[in-house]
Parts: structure tokens; C-alpha cells; sequence
């Protein structure tokens, strides 16, 4: 299992781009198996690479897994649209059907931490 990621979003930003196929690196994101749980309440809305819009109500301690077969990814955004910030701790997983790809620093998430060695 890789290390812990926290990602917070303030109220108005929005993390992601739903209409970039792949990172710089040339990686689709969200590709790995992983799970995150949500640290505080909030809501976002969320657009996916297939034009789906939703919208999502956080309570705190719900997690979410993902699993992923080899080619398969997960491409979204998330606008933070309530009025907390959205503070999430994210896992992924080493044993997954897809290759690890590295983040370039200009991709890496701003305002997270990932634990020492690990990022």
C-alpha cells in the first residue's frame, strides 16, 4: 500500500481537469487501486471525462474504494461548492493492475502532504 495523501479543496477552487486525457507524464490519473475517506463535511460538484455532472455530500469518516483493471482509469474534477473545506486522506495501492506513474511537481496536488519517502 503507498503512503497517505491528505488533498483539501476550499470552498470555490476546483481540483482536477476533466478534459485532459493524460498528465504531462503521459499517465491517465486515477488509475490505481485506492480509497479515500472524507476527514470533515462538505460538497462538491464533479464533472467526469464522459460529460457527467454530480453533485456529492461528504459526512466525515465515509470512504470510498475504487478498483481498477489493467487499462482502466478514472478522469474527474472536483469544485468544492459548499462552505467548508473539503479535506480528504487518500491510499493507494502498490499491488494494482496498473503501473504506478510519478507526477511531475507542476502536476503534483498543491496545499497536500504525502508522507515522507512516498511521495
Amino acid at each position: 500500500m503507498g503512503g497517505p495523501t491528505t488533498e483539501r479543496n476550499r470552498p470555490g477552487p476546483r481540483l482536477g481537469n476533466p478534459s485532459a486525457a493524460r498528465t504531462a507524464s503521459g499517465c491517465p490519473p486515477a488509475r490505481v487501486d485506492y480509497f479515500w475517506t472524507a476527514i470533515n463535511p462538505g460538497s462538491s460538484r464533479q464533472h467526469t471525462a464522459d460529460g457527467t455532472t454530480r453533485e456529492v455530500t461528504y459526512l466525515p469518516g465515509q470512504t470510498r474504494h475504487f478498483h481498477f483493471a489493467q487499462g482502466e482509469y478514472l478522469l474527474h474534477d472536483l469544485e468544492n461548492v459548499g462552505d467548508t473545506e473539503l479535506v480528504f486522506s487518500t491510499v493507494e495501492f502498490l499491488d494494482s493492475a496498473n503501473p504506478h506513474c510519478r507526477l511531475t511537481e507542476s502536476e503534483a496536488p498543491q496545499g497536500g502532504t504525502t508522507a515522507p519517502g512516498l511521495g
